[in-house]
């Protein structure tokens, strides 16, 4: 009899970030590479402080995710720990007992975590910002979180200023939400009371609210960046190697630590000693947006700098090539074809033939749309959602096993 086939879930808020993208990219290539079947989860927002935020029918998806339809699951609590609180967070976890469970971004007592040690890094960095880059006026787009990564990075940034001397005057901070719109909304409220954008450098906790830094500067304020001012990000995002300019960041190695998150959760489910916590090396990359002194650029302390050309025995490393742009791109066109068809073909009828060759059309090998044989109505928002005992085939394909909706019985 064949081994039974391993299923693993993958859990986050939500899975369009490219952060969350790259923890999928890693996880994928071991599941690949081991024969093991891998489920995708987002939850959404889940605060309870939220109550009309439609993101709550996001929590019915994760009554599937339980030890008949899984052996496994990997969560990313950097994620998920910007929605709810620490003892909230554990409350989920304990919901999907018995399964094994590997954390990934943050330590949790008594569950086998994969954290980025990025604090020598970073460090680093601001401190290259000060003896090398000779900054002593800063901008520091902060996120408006209690998350332990948000925590350490603000920390970080702040004992280092201490160590060097430079008083919090000469430091303005924003609370942002991880995201562009939101950053580039916060410098928009800046300029439009202090009529200017006086710093050296802007110090940004993630890549997305960088580009929206050094865009702003560069569209709003007619800087010219590195030359009027230095921006920095973190996570070292695919857009951080071709912006214009390119962008300084931290590199995590986030589909590596996917990737030893799921071999981590592997050797669990085969009875195999796994340490506590695993930490990954995060080292600074240096790129166009702090070469003000582009001889100095050379001078990183430390060992703390990897160049945007080297690559490990393994490569973990972001890349990305006009092949990607333009595969991205077209299915982005047909997600929006899609769309079009349904919003054209409101008959009931007609819409399980018209959603199967959709889907077709992504270049999936198989999928499938089930749905509820009644509709399923909640007079409030929910945390927990319970399964109905029934549901039915509604559109979808399988090549491998030659049945579509249109002759499925």
């Amino acid at each position: 009899m064949q081994d039974h086939k391993l299923r693993i879930g993958f859990l986050s808020d939500y899975l369009t970030s490219e952060y969350v993208d790259n923890l999928i990219n890693g996880i994928s290539n071991f599941c690949a590479e081991n024969n093991i079947r891998l489920f995708l989860f987002q939850i959404g927002d889940f605060h309870k402080k939220n109550p009309t935020f439609t993101n709550f029918e996001f929590a019915s998806v994760t009554a599937f995710i339980n030890s008949n339809n899984l052996d496994g699951l990997i969560v990313a609590s950097s994620a998920l720990l910007h929605s709810v609180n620490r003892e909230e967070y554990l409350a989920i976890l304990k919901d999907f007992s018995p399964l094994r469970i590997v954390n990934i971004a943050s330590e949790i007592p008594g569950v086998p975590s994969v954290v980025a040690d990025f604090e020598e890094a970073f460090d680093s960095l601001i401190q290259y910002l000060i003896d090398v880059q000779g900054c002593r006026r800063f901008g520091f787009m902060g996120v408006e979180s209690q998350t332990p990564e948000v925590v350490q990075r603000t920390e970080i940034f702040n004992r280092v200023l201490a160590r060097n001397g430079i008083s919090k005057d000469n430091v303005v901070v924003w609370k942002s939400t991880f995201d562009y719109s939101s950053a580039y909304k916060k410098l928009t409220e800046y300029r439009r009371e202090h009529g200017i954008i006086d710093f050296d450098a802007i110090v940004a906790l993630n890549d997305e609210m960088a580009f929206a830094c050094s865009d702003f500067c560069i569209r709003r304020m007619k800087m010219m960046v590195p030359n009027d001012i230095l921006i920095t990000g973190f996570d070292n995002l695919q857009r951080a190697t071709f912006n214009n300019p390119t962008i300084t960041s931290i590199n995590q190695q986030i589909e590596f630590i996917g990737y030893t998150a799921a071999n981590t959760l592997y050797k669990l489910l085969k009875g195999k000693e796994v340490p506590p916590v695993q930490r990954i090396k995060a080292k600074a990359v240096l790129r166009q947006s702090t070469a003000k002194d582009k001889e100095a650029q050379k001078n990183f302390p430390g060992n703390n700098f990897i160049s945007v050309d080297s690559r490990t025995s393994r490569d973990f490393s972001t890349s990305f090539s006009v092949s990607e742009w333009f595969n991205k791109r077209t299915q982005i066109l047909q997600a929006a074809n899609f769309q079009n068809s349904i919003d054209a073909n409101v008959i009931f009828d007609t819409l399980p033939e018209i959603i199967t060759n959709s889907l077709r059309g992504f270049g999936f090998q198989a999928a499938a749309v089930i749905t509820y044989e009644h509709p399923i109505e909640e007079p409030a928002p929910f945390d927990y959602f319970k399964l109905p005992s029934k549901a039915r085939f509604f559109a979808g394909f399988d090549y491998e096993k030659t049945f579509n909706v249109i002759n499925f019985p």
